[in-house]
C-alpha cells in the first residue's frame, strides 16, 4: 500500500502535517498545507509500505565517525533513522575525516563495517 505523507518546514523543524492513502488529496492538502505555513517547504512524500529490506530490521542503526587516519572518533546508536535514511558515507573535506550511517548488529560490527567501507572508498578516490 502506498501512503502520502505531506511535510512542512526544513530541517529540525521538518513535521509531519498528514498523512493519506490518496495521492489526489495529498495535493489537496499540500496546497491547504502550503497556504497555511506561509509557503514553509510544503512537501508530499511517498512511501510504499511494503517495501523495506528485511535485512535491516530490528538492527540498530549507527553513526560513526572515523578521523583522517581511520581511528575512530564517535560510533553511536541512533534512535531516530528518519535523517539519515539508509547507509550513507562522505569523506569531510575540511579535515578529511569519514562519516558514515550504517546498520549493523552491534557497535564493534558498526565500526568494523565503517572501517571497511573507508578503505573502499578510499583505494576509490585514490584511483586504485
Amino acid at each position: 500500500m502506498k501512503v502520502y505523507i505531506i511535510t512542512a518546514g526544513q530541517y529540525s523543524n521538518n513535521r509531519i502535517c498528514a498523512v493519506v492513502e490518496d495521492p489526489e488529496k495529498a495535493e489537496i492538502l499540500r496546497q491547504i498545507y502550503d497556504r497555511k505555513t506561509g509557503h514553509d517547504h510544503v512537501e508530499i512524500r511517498e512511501y510504499d509500505t511494503d517495501d523495506y529490506d528485511p535485512e535491516y530490521v530490528g538492527r540498530p542503526f549507527y553513526e560513526v565517525w572515523l578521523d583522517d587516519k581511520g581511528n575512530l572518533m564517535l560510533c553511536d546508536e541512533q534512535d531516530d533513522t528518519s535523517w539519515y535514511g539508509d547507509m550513507t558515507y562522505h569523506f569531510r573535506r575540511a579535515d578529511n575525516h569519514f562519516f558514515i550511517t550504517l546498520y549493523a548488529d552491534n557497535e564493534e560490527a558498526a565500526v568494523k563495517i565503517a572501517a571497511e567501507t573507508r578503505a573502499k572508498a578510499l583505494a576509490e578516490k585514490l584511483g586504485l
